[in-house]
C-alpha cells in the first residue's frame, strides 16, 4: 500500500464500515427486541428502562466490511486475519454472554485464547521504550505482558461501558489517536485499520448518545478492547525508539485506572473481582449531580488531557515528560478522592477496626460463631450510618 492508491483506498474501506454499521444497527436493534436480548433496569444500571444490548453485531460487521475490502491492497495479510478471526471469537463470546451470562472463567478462556491468536500474527511487545530508561527488552516477559494488556484491555472497555456513548466515544478517540501515530510514523497500513475502526464505531455511536436506543453489549465492548489493544501493540513495537510506551498508557489510562480501582475495591472487600457494582467512576460523577452527556464529555476531556500529557513525551525530554505526567495523574488522583472512589480504603480499616474491638469485647461469651459475625456486621453498618 503506497502513494494515492492507499488514501482513496483507506476512504472507501471507512466509508464502507461507518455504512454498514450505521445501516445495520436499527435491524439488529429489532432482531435484539425479538429474541429478548435486552439490558433489564437492575440496582447498578443508569438506564430505566429495557434496552436491545447487540449492537457490537453492527460494530465487528462494519469493521469486517472495511477491513476486507483493505486486503487486496495490503502487505499485512496475517495482521488482518489475526483481526477478523481473533475479534470474531470475542464478538462471539459477547453475544452468547449478552444472551445468556456466562461463566466469568469461561470468558477469561475464550479471551486468552483470542490473545494467543494475536501474539501468534505479531502483536506482541518483544521491547519497549520509556522516558529515562530508554529501550527495555522484555525476553521472557514479551508474551504474557502482550497477553496480559489484549485480555486487560478487553475487560477494562467492558467495564467502562456503562453509560449512553461512553464506551462508543472513547473507542472513537482512541482509534482516531492510533490512526493519527500510524500516519506520522509511516504505518500507513496501520492507519487505515484504525481508521476503519474509529468509522464503523461512529456509525453506531449515532444511536448509541443519551438516551441510547441500543447497547454495544460485550459484543462490541470485548471486539473493541481486543482491535484496539492489538493496534497500539502493533503501533509501539513497530516504533522502538521512537514511540515509548508511555503515550499508548496515557491513551488508555481512564479504563484502565476504573478497572484497576474496581477490581482492587472488590478483592479488598472481600467480594469477587468480577461481581458488578454501581461504584465506577462514571457512576461518582452522576452522584456528583452531572447529567449522562455532560459526564461522558468529562470523562472524553479527561482522556483527551491524559493523552495530550503522554504525547508531550514525544516532543520533551524525559525529565520533563515525567514531571508532566506525574503532576496530571497527581491532580487526577486528587479529584478521584474527592469523588469517593477511595472511600472503601476507609472503610476496610474501619471495619477492621471495629471487628477486633467487637471480639476483645464478646472474647468472654460462649457465642454461635454465625451469631456473632451477624451481630459484628450490625454493630460495623450501624456506625456507618
Amino acid at each position: 500500500m503506497e502513494g494515492i492508491p492507499v488514501f482513496f483506498s483507506t476512504l472507501i474501506a471507512a466509508f464502507a464500515a461507518l455504512t454498514v454499521s450505521w445501516l445495520l444497527t436499527p435491524f439488529v436493534r429489532r432482531l435484539a427486541l425479538r429474541f429478548g436480548a435486552v439490558a433489564e433496569p437492575n440496582h447498578r444500571t443508569i438506564h430505566k428502562s429495557k434496552i436491545p444490548k447487540l449492537g457490537g453485531v453492527a460494530i465487528y460487521s462494519g469493521f469486517a466490511a472495511g477491513a476486507l475490502l483493505l486486503w487486496p491492497h495490503s502487505g499485512f495479510d496475517n495482521w488482518l486475519l489475526a483481526l477478523l478471526v481473533g475479534g470474531g471469537l470475542v464478538a462471539c463470546l459477547g453475544l452468547l454472554d449478552d444472551l445468556y451470562v456466562l461463566n466469568c472463567y469461561t470468558k477469561l478462556a475464550v479471551q486468552s485464547i483470542a490473545a494467543a491468536i494475536a501474539l501468534y500474527a505479531g502483536f506482541s511487545f518483544e521491547a519497549i521504550s520509556l522516558p529515562v530508561l530508554g529501550r527495555v527488552e522484555l525476553g521472557t516477559a514479551a508474551l504474557p505482558l502482550s497477553a496480559l494488556w489484549i485480555v486487560g484491555l478487553m475487560n477494562a472497555l467492558n467495564l467502562m461501558d456503562g453509560m449512553d456513548g461512553l464506551a462508543s466515544g472513547f473507542s472513537t478517540w482512541v482509534a482516531l489517536v492510533l490512526c493519527g501515530l500510524a500516519v506520522v510514523t509511516g504505518h500507513l497500513e496501520l492507519a487505515a485499520l484504525a481508521l476503519v475502526v474509529a468509522a464503523t464505531v461512529l456509525g453506531f455511536l449515532r444511536y448509541n448518545l443519551s438516551p441510547a436506543s441500543i447497547f454495544m453489549g460485550d459484543t462490541g465492548s470485548l471486539f473493541l478492547g481486543f482491535v484496539l489493544s492489538c493496534l497500539s501493540i502493533k503501533i509501539v513495537a513497530l516504533q522502538v525508539g521512537t514511540i515509548s510506551l508511555l503515550p499508548v498508557l496515557m491513551l488508555f489510562a481512564y479504563p484502565i485506572a476504573d478497572m484497576t480501582l474496581a477490581v482492587v475495591r472488590r478483592v479488598s472487600t472481600g467480594q469477587h473481582p468480577f461481581w458488578a457494582d454501581r461504584m465506577h467512576i462514571h457512576h461518582r460523577l452522576l452522584e456528583m449531580g452531572l447529567e449522562q452527556p455532560v459526564a461522558v464529555l468529562a470523562i472524553l476531556g479527561s482522556s483527551f488531557l491524559f493523552t495530550a500529557a503522554g504525547m508531550a513525551s514525544l516532543f520533551v525530554g524525559a525529565t520533563w515528560s515525567i514531571i508532566l505526567v506525574t503532576v496530571v495523574m497527581a491532580g487526577s488522583g486528587l479529584f478521584l478522592r474527592k469523588l469517593g472512589c477511595f472511600a472503601f480504603l476507609r472503610q476496610r480499616r474501619y471495619k477492621k477496626e471495629v471487628a477486633i474491638k467487637f471480639v476483645e469485647e464478646t472474647n468472654s461469651k460462649p457465642a454461635n460463631s454465625h451469631v456473632v459475625a451477624s451481630e459484628m456486621d450490625t454493630v460495623v453498618l450501624e456506625n456507618e450510618a
